[in-house]
């Protein structure tokens, strides 16, 4: 297995583990980790759906995650119970969530879909959840209208000025999608005719949403349609296997997709999409890598290699990597023309375990033959610093200074991992001789502390514009 996909994967399986909570929730985000950077948004939030995709994930990689969450998600989420609707989102005591009580149906057959997939080689062992099981399934027949659901729905993407409504009887397709999956395999468990029928009353809307002049499906059919493109339709080929991925309907589907919704080779979510969660949404919303896989799933399935490889390399092609070897590829070459002068932070332990992307120990010596380039230390293992306890504190300045000594380098420049610190940590830095410290704080106003001197950073992103 090539390093980045195994490094991608060790990572992925960090991130399960910490977003498994110990009552058994799994959040969005754990952001009481160390590696989420303080300037992340909050989804410390149990969304029904991810946790689904999670759970199937997790299954996978032989993380045992999906039964404590399937125990939480029996008892926990606020009027549930009696309601047989999970809404959109739950705080981790089962709480309803920041988004109050939207309803978003998909994320029922999403968890019908992974309770199925954990008990797959022995399906009669899924009965252990068996009122979690009618509680989900009937909960979905029971707002079915036979041609729409009975309230209105919020989609994938929750966007709420763009709901269903009662009186458009309008659906949204890959809802449908996944709720239809979800019954006929809650129905494979436990054979309750009702959820056979209500399946195939939602497939035959779907079949209606496919305009076929157009050769697409729409996001949303009924009295009103949305003809926008989406990536979610995506959907009913995998994971919902509504369509064969070589079926007409999907080959021009994804054409579509491929002509409104990839932008130099990422994949965005639909047109018209405006979100942006760092910048201004002025220049529109950027590509999800997890479309792209997504993507190179259904090209995967179709049997198109070519397609899925294009798709899944673009992702790992942008994963972000401190002290990263294109700083010696391309970097470097521009800033020696221009006699420009910058400072290198590497993760010391990526000097030693070959980590593929990043700057090894074999490059130290070739970097330090350039006069304008000086090189910091981004850590050890990149963790904060000031989460850290007096002893940890200690194994990790002891692992860089082993690391320095190993390839007999030395130096004064320091960045910290996420730009945090505390009195203790600066000190420490300062015994091990770093005096000159980078934060992420904005600013240029410099700073000295415990014999080192704290440089603020102003930080340019891909969206700030000239002024």
């Amino acid at each position: 297995m090539r390093k980045d996909i195994k490094k991608l994967i060790e990572t992925s399986r960090e991130v399960f583990k910490d977003c498994a909570l110990e009552n058994g929730a799994i959040v969005a985000a754990n952001i009481d980790k160390p590696y989420v950077h303080r300037e992340a948004a909050n989804y410390r939030w149990v969304w029904p759906r991810d946790a689904a995709f999670v759970c199937v994930a997790a299954d996978i990689l032989n993380i045992p995650i999906q039964e404590p969450f399937f125990s939480w998600l029996d008892h926990a989420p606020q009027d549930f119970q009696r309601n047989k609707i999970l809404y959109a989102n739950y705080a981790t005591n089962g709480r309803l969530g920041s988004m109050g009580r939207s309803f978003q149906p998909d994320q029922a057959g999403e968890i019908l879909w992974a309770i199925h997939w954990h008990f797959k080689e022995d399906i009669k062992q899924a009965l252990k959840y068996k009122d979690l099981i009618e509680r989900l399934s009937n909960g979905l027949c029971h707002h079915w209208d036979k041609f729409h659901f009975d309230t209105h729905t919020i989609d994938i993407w929750e966007e709420f000025h763009r709901h269903t409504s009662v009186t458009m009887k309008n659906n949204f397709t890959y809802s449908l999608a996944a709720c239809a999956r979800g019954l006929l395999l809650a129905y494979q468990i436990q054979p309750v005719a009702l959820w056979k029928e209500t399946a195939w009353q939602m497939i035959e809307q779907i079949k209606k949403a496919y305009n076929k002049e157009k050769k697409y499906f729409y996001r949303t059919f009924g009295k009103i349609n949305d003809s926008n493109i989406d990536a979610s339709l995506l959907g009913l080929v995998w994971p919902f296997e509504i369509y064969e991925p070589q079926s007409e309907e999907i080959r021009e589907t994804i054409k579509r997709i491929e002509e409104k919704l990839v932008i130099n080779g990422g994949v965005h979510r639909y047109q018209f999409d405006y979100y942006d969660g760092e910048g201004s949404s002025q220049e529109g919303s950027g590509a999800w890598p997890i479309l792209n896989f997504w993507l190179s799933i259904c090209y995967a399935l179709s049997g198109n290699k070519k397609g899925a490889l294009e798709y899944y390399e673009w992702v790992l092609k942008r994963i972000e990597k401190d002290g990263y070897q294109n700083y010696i590829d391309n970097a470097l070459p521009i800033l020696e023309k221009y006699n420009l002068k910058s400072i290198v932070f590497l993760i010391a332990k990526n000097l030693i375990i070959k980590s593929s992307g990043y700057i090894e120990g074999a490059s130290l010596k070739d970097l330090q033959k350039y006069n304008n380039t000086s090189i910091g230390i981004h850590g050890y293992s990149h963790t904060d610093l000031s989460a850290l306890s007096t002893k940890q504190l200690s194994e990790e300045l002891v692992n860089i200074r082993n690391v320095c000594e190993t390839f007999n380098f030395s130096t004064k420049y320091f960045s910290l991992p996420f730009g945090r610190a505390n009195d203790n940590v600066l000190s420490k830095l300062g015994d091990q001789g770093f005096t000159e410290i980078f934060t992420s704080d904005y600013g240029t106003k410099v700073l000295s502390k415990d014999r080192s001197k704290i440089y603020p950073r102003i930080d340019i992103w891909s969206y700030d514009t000239d002024v």
